[in-house]
């Protein structure tokens, strides 16, 4: 069985900047981030992002304010933009470029009473966005029969959805021509769906079976079967591996593979691996059965092909290369760099002549008549079986960062280079990624393809165990009653956040300090280390109360043993009333001079003799502990 995928196959460029946008948008914020509608037509991706908290909704009534929703690459009619700005929600506008285009042309051509004609599927929910940028100037059409029922006198404007079959838009498009005189056509069809159904129209052709992967919902997934129903009756329609009839597959010799615009490339690669393993399928890099032939030429007579790893014996040692005699009319020729990068390395102490040596087909002709070979690239074989290893196991590697690419990371593990996507990076959202340069990390494979020598490591799934591991060792130390030491993260008006080691707990600005603090930032530096005593906590809304105060004793407690009736204290004016001054004693301790109590002579107001922040000498007349209050006398 030999198996060929079509050149076009997979995610369009509009799906894929929606996915990547909805994971760079869920780093930035802690609460699940909600999608318009199915972000695309795949069961399989939809499961996938819920998982990530990246959830689709069909009605914005049941947001809160400040919560985030992602517009579709589908796009959404004006009056969506407007509701959601009356509820408050942050709107993140993920429309593909080429529908975005259409709401730009009709938006135009309505304000100029021009009628707009748009062909496609009126229930698809890309044509009920374009429609709702129209106001009452449009129609809509699918059929050429459909013209028959358009009656206007002036200038028609004619758009498409972007995934529509090129073939039917031009059937209509001739007798919307052939019956109106002032038209004016857009092309809206995007040209990676007609190149997507052009490639699955050449591959139909030359296939006797044909499977067509992606959502059974998906538009442009069910035209590319309808494409290939035409040339390959026997033609299927399935999600996932799992839809795949192995024993009527088997029927046949040559099987071709499309996908729909929202397909991803782990749904295609599954559905490869399973025609490989199962019906021993070959995968066809090139439809030329010449090369077959060749390979099959190549392995019968010894010849070094580049890529096989042969073995010989070493023949010559010079300072910059060691010859060895592998069994062909040529020599191999292993140069210093393909053998290490260390500049010191002595070859005549390495190795020895007639000693036997495995190295891998560079190439079969160096340009002087010998076989170009590597012992470096042997070892990069044995790191990809490692990988390999690794990904099947779900294993735990540590790979180099190396530097920063569109996207992402560039990363090594050992001699095989991967990628890290700016998203799995980190938890969270990270601006400077650069940081990360010369750094080595734990990573998991989170996509591996050798055939295409693509690797995609994560960072962000271990960080996240790491923190819940985090978290519960940090929830079992939290106790009521309990002193703990904390670090002050960030103010607000009404407290500071104090980090007790992985949980952020409140300090109330009334539970500072038992005088009186305005602001936390009059008391507290920002990375601080305090004590504070846990006053409650509830888990299940990752909430901590905390206390600073509470840690110290109650200054009312002692105050009769502190303050004795007829004795001199110092004090600090803190308010003025039309009845008296506020006089502190000690922060959380107050008392009061009555206005006949502040001079032997006659004081109207307290203001016309003392100021706020005055110090003061004050005489005790009276204590009440039951009801904190002191009475003082300047006098």
């Amino acid at each position: 069985m030999k198996i060929y995928i079509a050149k076009e196959s997979g995610f369009c460029f509009g799906v894929s900047k929606a996915i990547d946008m909805a994971y760079c948008e869920k780093q930035k914020i802690d609460m699940p981030l909600y999608t318009f509608g199915p972000l695309i037509h795949n069961n399989q991706v939809i499961n996938k992002l819920s998982k990530s908290e990246i959830i689709p909704i069909d009605d914005l009534k049941g947001l809160n304010s400040g919560d985030t929703v992602l517009i579709r690459s589908h796009g959404v009619a004006k009056d969506v933009y407007e509701y959601a700005k009356s509820l408050n929600l942050k709107v993140v506008d993920a429309t593909c470029p080429y529908v975005k285009k259409v709401h730009n042309i009709v938006k135009k051509h309505c304000k100029e009473g021009n009628l707009i004609i748009i062909v496609g599927d009126e229930n698809h929910p890309e044509i009920i966005g374009v429609k709702g940028w129209c106001l009452d100037y449009s129609t809509i059409i699918n059929h050429p029969d459909d013209i028959d029922n358009i009656q206007f006198d002036g200038k028609i404007i004619v758009v498409a959805q972007t995934t529509l079959k090129y073939d039917l838009y031009k059937s209509i498009l001739s007798k919307i021509n052939d019956r109106f005189e002032d038209v004016l056509v857009y092309n809206t069809i995007c040209s990676a769906t007609s190149e997507r159904q052009n490639s699955t129209a050449e591959l139909s052709e030359n296939v006797e079976y044909m499977i067509i992967i992606g959502g059974k919902h998906s538009s442009n997934t069910k035209k590319l079967f309808e494409i290939s129903k035409i040339n390959c009756p026997n033609s299927v329609h399935i999600e996932t591996k799992d839809d795949l009839v192995m024993k009527e597959v088997r029927k046949y010799d040559k099987i071709g593979i499309t996908a729909g615009a929202s397909t991803p490339d782990w749904i295609i690669n599954e559905v490869v691996d399973k025609l490989i393993n199962e019906g021993e399928g070959i995968l066809m890099h090139d439809n030329s059965a010449m090369s077959e032939l060749m390979e099959q030429f190549d392995e019968s007579y010894n010849v070094p092909r580049n890529g096989k790893v042969v073995k010989g014996k070493i023949v010559m040692i010079t300072k910059d290369e060691l010859i060895v005699n592998i069994g062909y009319k040529a020599d191999g020729i292993i140069p210093r760099k393909e053998i290490t990068s260390d500049e010191s390395f002595d070859l005549n102490k390495e190795f020895a002549v007639d000693q036997e040596i495995d190295a891998v087909v560079i190439k079969k002709d160096n340009g002087e008549g010998n076989v170009l070979l590597s012992v470096l690239r042997i070892q990069a074989k044995k790191d990809w079986e490692n990988i390999e290893n690794a990904y099947n196991n779900k294993e735990i590697i540590t790979v180099k960062i190396d530097q920063v690419v569109k996207g992402g990371l560039t990363a090594f593990y050992e001699q095989i280079k991967g990628f890290i996507p700016a998203s799995h990076i980190n938890i969270r959202f990270v601006d400077n990624l650069k940081s990360y340069e010369g750094k080595s990390v734990e990573v998991e494979i989170i996509e591996f393809n050798r055939k295409k020598n693509k690797i995609v490591f994560s960072r962000k799934n271990l960080l996240k165990k790491q923190h819940e591991e985090n978290m519960n060792e940090a929830w079992s130390k939290i106790e009521i009653g309990k002193v703990m030491a904390g670090v002050v993260r960030r103010f607000t008006d009404f407290g500071a956040f104090i980090d007790l080691g992985g949980i952020d707990g409140l300090l109330h600005v009334s539970e500072i300090s038992w005088g009186k603090v305005n602001k936390p930032q009059d008391a507290l530096k920002k990375n601080q280390e305090i004590e504070v005593k846990v006053l409650d906590f509830k888990r299940e809304e990752n909430k901590v109360s905390l206390s600073m105060k509470q840690i110290t004793t109650n200054p009312w407690e002692t105050v009769e043993e502190k303050y004795l009736p007829e004795e001199e204290y110092d004090g600090k004016i803190t308010s003025l009333t039309d009845f008296g001054a506020f006089v502190e004693l000690e922060p959380g301790l107050e008392g009061l001079i009555h206005v006949s109590q502040i001079s032997n002579e006659r004081v109207e107001k307290p203001s016309d003799v003392l100021k706020v922040g005055e110090s003061v000498k004050v005489k005790v007349i009276e204590i009440n502990k039951e009801e904190n209050r002191i009475k003082l006398s300047m006098k």
